[in-house]
């Protein structure tokens, strides 16, 4: 199988040319930043018109702004056939304007959105194929040893609003308080088990391109909607804090944990202290 990853030198673009690699495809691939170390056996192409030439499969692995352009560029040196896949963090109208365009074209389109960043694993990972069962299938062709699972185009977006815009605010927020309030050396002197997998948590979502994560806020229309019901239940628990209201706040907390199962509650404290390398406390 032939493969184009477009931003091949990228963060995301590098990782998925190692696995395409590493699985026996034949990869070319381009980037206006060429950077040192390229993989042994990538064919290198100073253009992206000359990387897709020949290629099943042209991965667009450049910011989520230039991928209609991209792809505009390079649809007339694609094979009749080829399918070309995006992989943006918010999709918006983008599927159906890519979609069109590649029909048109003769050509075929894939939208997936891999749940993990650069420093994950392809066959560790989950991939999210937004789409129908048939756009499932040509995923496995691609991703044969990928943990995938399948989500409508207007599901998506949502469900990113939840998954990575509610996960990146809050922690970032709570990072900044911490910093603000305390200083982040002096928390970690004193921080328990669960407030230290909280900052790191932080730490982590600050270690992406701040680009990036203004992107998929920005960009995502539930992204609103999503916050205001975190930053409600937030306003909730302050009244009850600051009316001393224990019995109101003992309530709340069973409510909230009756969503879960008391094993999922239970183990997801061990893996907080598994990833700490300490036995839980029993205080």
């Amino acid at each position: 199988m032939k493969i184009a990853v477009l931003g091949c030198s990228g963060g995301m673009g590098s990782l998925f040319t190692r696995y395409f690699l590493n699985h026996g495809c034949e990869v070319a691939g381009s980037d206006r930043l060429r950077r040192r170390g390229l993989p042994a056996g990538l064919r290198f192409s100073e253009s992206n018109k000359d990387a897709v030439r020949g290629a099943d499969f042209v991965l667009v692995a450049v910011p989520t702004a230039e991928i209609v352009r991209v792809a505009a560029e390079v649809l007339p040196s694609m094979e009749v056939g080829a399918t070309l896949v995006e992989m943006a963090s918010v999709k918006g109208g983008l599927p159906h304007e890519l979609r069109s365009m590649l029909r048109r074209g003769k050509r075929c389109f894939l939208s997936v959105h891999p749940l993990f960043g650069p420093l994950g694993g392809v066959s560790r990972g989950t991939i999210c194929v937004v789409g129908t069962s048939r756009d499932l299938s040509v995923a496995r062709r691609l991703f044969p040893d990928g943990r995938l699972v399948r989500i409508d185009s207007s599901d998506h977006d949502r469900m990113m609003a939840f998954a990575l815009s509610l996960v990146h605010l809050t922690s970032m927020a709570f990072a900044s308080v911490v910093a603000k309030g305390v200083g982040v050396g002096r928390f970690e002197r004193f921080a328990p088990p669960l407030a230290a997998t909280q900052l790191n948590l932080g730490k982590a979502v600050l270690s992406s391109s701040p680009r990036l994560l203004g992107h998929i806020q920005s960009d995502n229309p539930f992204t609103v909607e999503v916050l205001s019901s975190m930053i409600d239940e937030l306003e909730r628990l302050k009244r009850d804090v600051a009316r001393k209201d224990t019995g109101r706040l003992e309530q709340t907390t069973s409510r909230i944990a009756a969503e879960f199962r008391r094993a999922e509650l239970s183990a997801a404290l061990q893996k907080v202290y598994a990833g700490l390398g300490e036995p839980p406390s029993i205080d």
